[in-house]
């Protein structure tokens, strides 16, 4: 999956949009720069606490203050099917396919 990060709005906003593996891409949510997603790792970074993903996290936001207004920063995951999950195309098929069909016949008269 391919999400790209962009600064908007002189630096005060920040967005990002994602495209999906053989699919169109989606715009996300536009927000106020700097008011960033809080987990663990976020947190013990901004702190200044031990956290393995000190130097990934450093990296990236060296990136993100380099971009100007209009560039994207763009990262790539990778995409792995969940243990169990059918896709949902798979899914629809075998939907339609258990599906019993009858033939309807209509007389006039």
């Amino acid at each position: 999956m391919l999400v790209e990060f962009y600064r908007a709005g002189e630096g005060r906003l920040c967005g990002w949009i994602a495209t999906p593996p053989h699919r169109r891409p989606f715009q996300g949510s536009t927000m106020a720069a700097g008011r960033g997603i809080v987990n663990g790792h976020y947190h013990a970074w901004k702190h200044n606490e031990t956290t393995p993903l000190k130097p990934a996290l450093d990296a990236m936001y060296g990136q993100w203050l380099a971009l100007r207004d209009g560039e994207r920063l763009a990262l790539e995951w990778p995409v792995h099917p969940l243990p169990g999950v059918v896709a949902t195309g798979q899914r629809m098929r075998k939907q339609r396919a258990s599906v019993r069909r009858v033939a309807v016949r209509h007389s006039i008269g």
